[in-house]
């Protein structure tokens, strides 16, 4: 039985590892949104709530990885994890013409990754709640 229970944790650690590199990933969205306004594919978009947003990932992402170093077999790490990366999905969606609203579904998505039916319905909500 305790060998379930060390399947579990591990699987966790490696979700809450793989997330933070998802994260890491997300740093080039910024710079990338800020091509697509040069291109003109969100037109009316301003260059600033894409500079603010790049620095707000960069300051998310360090947490994260220093939240993971200090707390590596911490349960409450998928949550500081993912509703930080929830805060950073709902900037980027109240912001004017870059319409991104399918951004949404990133965090209730990954939070699938992790075996626990409790915590994604728990995400789901609070998901469902910021988009509101």
């Amino acid at each position: 039985m305790k060998q379930d229970f060390a399947f579990f944790d591990k699987h966790e650690q490696h979700v809450n590892r793989l997330v933070a590199k998802i994260c890491c990933w997300g740093v080039l969205t910024g710079p990338a949104m800020m091509l697509a306004v040069y291109f003109h594919i969100f037109p009316g978009a301003d260059y600033l709530p894409l500079i603010i947003f790049t620095g707000f990932v960069v300051l998310v992402v360090g947490a994260q990885h220093c939240f993971l170093r200090l707390h590596p077999y911490s349960k409450s790490a998928k949550y500081v994890c993912l509703i930080s990366l929830e805060m950073v999905v709902c900037y980027l969606a109240t912001r004017e013409n870059l319409c991104l609203f399918i951004s949404y579904l990133m965090v209730p998505a990954v939070s699938c990754l992790y075996y626990d039916k409790k915590f994604t319905g728990i995400i789901s909500l609070i998901c469902y709640i910021a988009m509101m």
